[in-house]
């Protein structure tokens, strides 16, 4: 996932688990019953690793 980051590349990423998201996302996009429930930047610092 680095490399991608790296490389400019943007990745959508879709999952049920909100942990998983905040580790890999720099933006969290919200979506309840298929309508659109918010979204967040994630703070976070240097990343340890490779997810």
């Amino acid at each position: 996932m680095g490399e991608l980051v790296n490389d400019g590349i943007t990745a959508v990423w879709v999952s049920h688990d909100a942990a998983q998201l905040r580790r890999v996302a720099d933006v969290v996009l919200r979506i309840d019953d298929g309508r659109y429930d918010g979204s967040e930047r994630v703070e976070r610092g240097p990343r340890t690793e490779e997810v």
